[in-house]
């Protein structure tokens, strides 16, 4: 079987797969200068998916089919992140894009100017077995498995629609079996988790995309505004697990170190500090999940032998540490050979072998937003969210209110805050009462 490869609308190169071996050949029109990082010669031998493209399949059972080849499952795909795009026949495009710097339309992109909580009051023209295509065994800790599907918001008729192609926005709806107490999955309210810490990112200076939630029958679903799209122009990114050859499998093997280490072949020292900013609050909020998927380079423009990379706006932020059996981790990947228990000095020592400056002083900043603000984003959720109630372990009937839980999730990283990052940073010792 063969299939042809296109990126930013030129044809790439083809796959064949032939008695279990795939091979990728580019074009001849192809110079290495447009190579792909990972794919390094002009005829290249695989025994499984060449990575760059077996991380863009999503790890739900939307990909479980049987297929006769492995490469054909990429015929499955429509509207992923990117700009590569797979056929069965070859063509010549005859469509040139317009070239955008990234830097330039962030901003209209991403469009995250939005008041906390950004709940809409649309009508969802979706159909039920869409909204509840979910995978029973989806577990936090495996984003990728997250049920989620392209979407269009109409802000004239306050509609969502489903979309196939070319859409700008994409919809995770919630998992009604998140909402059983009994499972092992029992993660309430994660998509109101998910925009909380995404809007406490935004606002302490990182790239976040538009987001926002929307009532459904049990729980919220959430829309989100895909950062790789402007004017039908796609710009292509890479996820750190992709670059550092982790397959979706073991994307929380990635270690911080080799991370940060593959990040100063590309950036800046400012970027460099900025990513390492990202990762020190995920570690404040207990990310559990951040793993080397959920942090990518995109390109600083969508033109076809585009080589330079900057930092990606930043997705998939949530706290694990308010569900149980998930508060074993502050974060996905290792810092210095630990999830758990991650000291200042530690990140200070990542900054040091950096070369980055008064990382001491971004590390109070962003502790202190957090224990100065956190209540206040609590306070601000309507009545009916804040009195979600969430079952605690032992008893189903034993429940508190989810503003419950986030103010003793507040006290509990406070707490951290203070043993293990700066003690001085937390003077009054009744604020954990």
């Amino acid at each position: 079987m063969i299939i042809y490869v296109y990126k930013q609308n030129q044809y790439l190169g083809k796959l064949e797969e032939n008695n279990d071996r795939i091979t990728f050949i580019y074009s001849e029109d192809i110079g290495e200068k447009c190579y792909i990082d990972t794919i390094k010669d002009k005829k290249n031998t695989f025994e499984d998916l060449p990575l760059v493209f077996k991380n863009l399949l999503l790890e739900n059972e939307d990909l479980t089919k049987k297929t006769s080849t492995k490469i054909e499952k990429l015929l499955l795909l429509s509207d992923i992140h990117g700009s590569y795009q797979f056929s069965q026949t070859k063509h010549i495009s005859k469509k040139k894009n317009k070239i955008y710097n990234y830097q330039d339309v962030k901003e209209e992109i991403l469009d995250s100017g939005y008041s906390f909580p950004n709940i809409l009051d649309y009508k969802l023209d979706i159909p039920k077995e869409k909204l509840e295509a979910n995978n029973q065994n989806n577990v936090i800790g495996l984003s990728g498995f997250q049920h989620k599907f392209s979407v269009t918001k109409d802000d004239k008729t306050k509609t969502i629609t489903t979309s196939e192609n070319d859409s700008n926005y994409f919809m995770k709806p919630y998992n009604k079996h998140h909402l059983i107490f009994q499972n092992e999955s029992y993660i309430p309210c994660l998509l109101i988790n998910e925009h909380l810490f995404m809007t406490i990112a935004r606002d302490l200076g990182f790239d976040i995309p538009y987001n926002a939630i929307i009532k459904g029958e049990k729980d919220y679903h959430y829309i989100i505004k895909r950062f790789d799209r402007f004017d039908k122009i796609k710009f292509d990114h890479e996820e750190f697990a992709t670059m550092l050859g982790y397959d979706s499998n073991s994307k929380y093997n990635t270690t911080i170190l080799e991370i940060m280490t593959k990040a100063q072949a590309y950036l800046p020292n400012n970027e460099l500090k900025e990513l390492l900013s990202f990762i020190f609050y995920s570690v404040v909020i207990s990310h559990g999940d951040l793993h080397s998927k959920n942090l990518s380079l995109i390109h600083q423009s969508n033109a076809f032998n585009e080589q330079k990379k900057c930092v990606s706006p930043y997705y998939d932020i949530s706290t694990s540490f308010i569900y149980k059996g998930l508060k074993n981790r502050d974060i996905g990947m290792k810092v210095f050979n630990k999830k758990k228990g991650i000291k200042k000095q530690d990140f200070l020592n990542l900054a040091q072998k950096f070369e980055i400056d008064n990382f001491e002083d971004e590390i109070e900043r962003i502790c202190r937003y957090f224990i100065n603000n956190f209540k206040s984003y609590i306070n601000s959720l309507p009545n009916n969210i804040q009195n979600i109630p969430i079952a605690q372990s032992g008893y189903y009937e034993n429940k508190k209110t989810f503003k419950f839980v986030l103010e003793r999730y507040y006290n509990q990283r406070c707490q951290y805050i203070k043993e293990k990052i700066d003690k001085g940073l937390l003077p009054d010792i009744n604020i954990f009462k």
